[in-house]
Parts: structure tokens; C-alpha cells; sequence
């Protein structure tokens, strides 16, 4: 199950999970979601975490996942996607990398050209089998148009 944090941006309550600069729609923005395995860690295969809620009506081009602190603990790959496809924007990257790695989604909604999101939904990272986070510390940043 994921857990959702909330994020205030000048005081308002923004999204769970994320900032964005915009204020009203229609805008190009960037939603960015932090994830940190100190504060929440994912130790059972399959474990998700939302990280970003999308707003319904959002058109995600891409995301890139910027690794701020690696997992130290093992070498597990992370995907990013959604309840309908849990590597549908990143799938098995390696997040032993050197802090400031950053991974640009390549997935199959990139690949159809993004995806709209006509409801709200929330972008998760998962932690497929085998693999564990307990020190990662990453972001996850949306582009996207909101409409």
C-alpha cells in the first residue's frame, strides 16, 4: 500500500506528495515528489510508495528520477509508474549511483508519447522482488501539462 506525505508551498497545501509551480491551469509545470527511505523504507518485494499526486487532468510528458542519496545497504533497482503500469515511466534503475544521477523516463508511456491522466492518481516508485531501500533519498520530477 502507499503512503502519501503532504507538501506545503507557501503555507497552502499544494498535493500530498509534491510541489509545483503552477497557479491556475492551463500550464506546463513540473510536479517534484521526494522519497526518502530513512523516513519510509521499502523492505517487502513489491513494496510502492506514492510519491507525486497527479491532479486529474494532467498530461505527463516524461519524469526523471534524480537520485539525491544512494542505497548503501544492497544495490536494488527502483521503477516509477502508476496503479495501471508500475514501470510504465521508469523501469530497473540502479540507485547506487552517485548522488546527482539523474534517469529519464524511458518507459512504455514514453514511449506512446505520455499518458493523460483523466482522474487524480498518484506516480509510485516500486521496489520490485529481491530488492530492499533503506538509505535511498530520491526525486522524482513530473513534466506535465495541466489542463
Amino acid at each position: 500500500m502507499a503512503t502519501e506525505f503532504t507538501t506545503y508551498t507557501n503555507g497552502e497545501v499544494v498535493a500530498a506528495a509534491s510541489g509545483g509551480n503552477y497557479a491556475g491551469a492551463p500550464v506546463r509545470t513540473v510536479l517534484t515528489g521526494v522519497y526518502d527511505a530513512t523516513r519510509r523504507n521499502m523492505t517487502v518485494d513489491l513494496d510502492t510508495m506514492a510519491v507525486v499526486n497527479i491532479p486529474a487532468g494532467t498530461i505527463i510528458e516524461n519524469v526523471v528520477l534524480e537520485i539525491l542519496s544512494p542505497e548503501t545497504t544492497a544495490t536494488p533497482t527502483i521503477n516509477v509508474g502508476d496503479g495501471t503500469d508500475p514501470n510504465g515511466w521508469v523501469a530497473g534503475v540502479d540507485t547506487s549511483a552517485a548522488a546527482g544521477t539523474k534517469y529519464l523516463g524511458a518507459g512504455a508511456y514514453v514511449a506512446a508519447g505520455g499518458k493523460l491522466y483523466a482522474a487524480a492518481d498518484t506516480l509510485d516508485l516500486e521496489m520490485p522482488a529481491g530488492d530492499d531501500a533503506t538509505t535511498l533519498k530520491c526525486k522524482i520530477h513530473v513534466i506535465c501539462t495541466i489542463v
